[in-house]
């Protein structure tokens, strides 16, 4: 029960502090080539202080080989405000990428789907197969566990 309040409260900020410590500089990584026609490959990563935008070209044309990866960083802050940038993630991720990295940003967290794997199953063994269930269809990260 201690852990469950711990992870799911919302209130206080000490409680909430120690939790975002745990979660090391890395918050989440994603790569992938863009979408069509562009071959372009993208990388967005979020840290405990800033998101990191790169790109890479990939084409065939003379004027493009040779063409530097480009890097853009902005604190979570501006990244909030960069419209542009929200365009770029939610073409070359989708929507439901753009919103987690605004929560990031907002400093939402979703400590459950951060949970390692045997913790995961040592939650899920405690509790009732209809508990499970209700679970598993409000997390991905337990659907994924609970089916393997």
């Amino acid at each position: 029960m201690m852990l469950y309040q711990l992870l799911m409260s919302s209130h206080g900020n000490s409680a909430a502090s120690k939790m975002a410590s745990l979660l090391g500089k890395h918050l989440f990584q994603i790569s992938g080539q863009g979408p069509p026609p562009q071959k372009d490959f993208f990388q967005l990563l979020i840290t405990n202080i800033e998101v990191i935008w790169r790109s890479w070209t990939i084409s065939v044309r003379l004027e493009c080989q040779g063409a530097a990866p480009t890097e853009l960083k902005v604190s979570h802050d501006n990244f909030l405000l960069q419209k542009m940038l929200h365009q770029k993630v939610d073409a070359v991720f989708g929507r439901r990428i753009l919103e987690y990295t605004r929560s990031l940003c907002q400093g939402k967290f979703d400590y459950l789907e951060r949970l390692p794997n045997d913790i995961v199953l040592k939650i899920l063994s405690q509790l009732e197969l209809t508990d499970v269930t209700l679970l598993a269809q409000v997390s991905h990260r337990f659907r994924q566990v609970r089916g393997s």
